[in-house]
């Protein structure tokens, strides 16, 4: 996956270079691509997709902006999808009331894989965060850690919990009357 990353700066700035261009545009940036990475394959498509494959891995990112990068070391996606719903893989954990994604991550190595989801909720940030704590623990999930900070208006508050089957990490931030929450989710610790 070394290279991956050598060539996301160009294949960014050439799909924002070819976005009104032409076929011909086309091929000449993915030939520069592939050639600025040591070889491989690189397809940018009419709809704002784009895709690399090469020996070490491959990066793509579909019409909605969604990035996937495999390689020998595992893979990484991010879902910038704004739909409202998680995938259908995500662990069944404890969310906030009235929890609206609106982006999430999942990350794995092969053995082990951690989800992130980014999103708000309905209601006072500390009462959200009450709600979850209290949701965590009447589910049987030790709390790990716990911090709380109000100024002002805004809140900031976090705990880690733990069961059986997974380390979940919640983040609650409040700020002008809007309730932000990350939800990370791992695998219990063997």
């Amino acid at each position: 996956m070394r290279r991956i990353p050598s060539f996301l700066l160009l294949s960014v700035v050439a799909m924002l270079a070819l976005a009104s261009c032409g076929e011909a545009a086309e091929k000449l940036a993915e030939e520069a691509i592939e050639q600025s990475a040591g070889g491989g394959e690189a397809d940018i498509n009419d709809d704002g997709s784009f895709s690399f494959e090469n020996d070490e891995g491959s990066f793509s990112v579909d019409d909605e902006g969604n990035v996937k990068i495999e390689g020998e070391d595992g893979e990484f996606s991010l879902d910038s999808s704004t739909d409202g719903e998680l995938p259908d893989d995500f662990p069944d954990v404890p969310l906030p009331d009235g929890f609206s994604p609106q982006s999430n991550s999942k990350q794995s190595d092969g053995d082990q894989t951690i989800y992130t989801a980014f999103g708000t909720a309905d209601g006072d940030a500390a009462d959200v965060f009450e709600d979850i704590v209290d949701q965590y623990e009447s589910e049987g999930y030790e709390t790990e850690g716990r911090y709380e900070n109000t100024s002002g208006d805004d809140f900031n508050g976090g705990a880690q919990f733990t069961d059986s089957d997974h380390q979940v990490s919640v983040s609650i931030f409040g700020s002008d009357g809007e309730t932000s929450v990350s939800v990370t989710i791992a695998p219990a610790a063997e």
